[in-house]
Parts: C-alpha cells; structure tokens; sequence
C-alpha cells in the first residue's frame, strides 16, 4: 500500500542496510507494567526478558550483511548475555520515543544509508520473513510501516532520515499510525505497509501469542 508520488528509487544499492532493535533494560518493575499488573512484576520482567530474546533470535536469521545494532533505554549493559558480538550496543538518546528514534537513525545514517529499520522487543508474531520483506520493500518505497494493532507500529523504517517524521506524535495513543500517516502525505511520501500485528501488553495478549517463542 502506497500514498503520494514521490518518485521510487530506481538504482537501488544495498550498501548500509542497517536494523535498530529499541529494548528498554528489564528492570524489575519497569518494563510491561500492563503485563505486570496481571501477573506480577517478577513474571512481567521474565516474560519481557523472552520477548527480547525472541526478536533478536529473529533478527539473527537476517543475511550478514545487514548491520544490527541494540539500543537500550537506560544504560548500555555490555554482560546480559542477549546478543552476540555481532550486534553494536548503542544507548537511546531523547526525551521521547520519537527523539529517540529520530537520534538513532541520524547517528547510524552518516548520510550514507538507504535502509534503516527500528523495531520494538514486544512482538511476538514478528519474524524474519517479515523482516526480510521490510527491508525488500525499502528498495522501492522511502517507508516501510508495520501497523500494531493497537494504533502504533512495531516496525518502521526508512530509505534515509525523513525530517519531521517523529514530530508531534502522541505516543503510546492510538493515534501513533494514523498520525504517522498524515505527516508522510503531508511530505508527499510514499510508503508500504506490512501486515499488521499485535504488541504484548495485556496477560490476554502473552497467553495468546507466547508460542511463538517455541519457533
């Protein structure tokens, strides 16, 4: 799905592939607090702990040339034994998530990337394949958006940084796609959506996606 007439990159070149995995450090009582509030912040910290693991084993199934990096919310933690060598710890900078996001994809662009995608930690019908077909689709289109099912987006990338993309979004609303929407047609960008998704939040959505940490 497109919107706008921006032209498409006709002469694609895969150099600097890169994919931005956004985790916050499972603190007790600091991550899934929704989640924790039906099955404790000891469970909650686990459960989010296995989301992490999930999306990195993922993220691992990508081919060796696209570059990984992990950006924690708090502080770099060097010995938690998520990810390998492979994969660049970075820390977010921001005070919002769209500061956030906006920073790193400046600071890993250079200006010389034409495919950067961030992803969340907490979605567990996220996989490589889709993974795969997000950075195939940056090739044509200067977006590519994988809408939640909430009204956010668990992935979001982008040929090279897009002024303005973050501004003004009212994060952690329903509002976060819609709003993300009309910024791109605003900007005369088209874009591709991937299918949409579920975040874990609620004990609802862990009992009904947690499986998928079996694949």
């Amino acid at each position: 799905m497109s919107s706008g007439n921006w032209s498409r990159n006709l002469f694609w070149s895969p150099m600097a592939q890169q994919l931005l995995i956004f985790i916050k450090n499972p603190l007790l009582g600091t991550v899934k607090t929704r989640l924790a509030k039906d099955i404790g912040s000891i469970a909650a910290r686990d459960a989010y702990e296995q989301m992490i693991r999930f999306t990195l084993k993922q993220a691992a199934g990508l081919e060796e040339g696209i570059k990984q990096y992990l950006y924690y919310n708090h502080f770099i933690d060097n010995g938690d034994g998520l990810a390998g060598e492979k994969i660049e710890r970075k820390l977010q900078k921001g005070a919002n998530l769209g500061e956030k996001m906006a920073a790193a994809i400046k600071e890993v662009s250079r200006g010389e990337t034409e495919g950067i995608i961030i992803i969340g930690s907490d979605c567990l019908e996220l996989n490589t394949t889709i993974l795969e077909e997000a950075f195939e689709a940056l090739k044509q289109f200067p977006v590519v958006i994988g809408p939640a099912k909430d009204g956010g987006y668990y992935l979001i990338g982008v040929q090279k940084p897009v002024e303005e993309l973050f501004d003004g979004i009212d994060w952690s609303t329903d509002q976060v796609l819609g709003q993300t929407l009309q910024i791109l047609k605003e900007k005369n960008l088209e874009y591709h959506l991937l299918e949409t998704l579920t975040d874990v939040d609620t004990e609802k959505e862990w009992l009904a996606f947690k499986h998928w940490l079996k694949s």
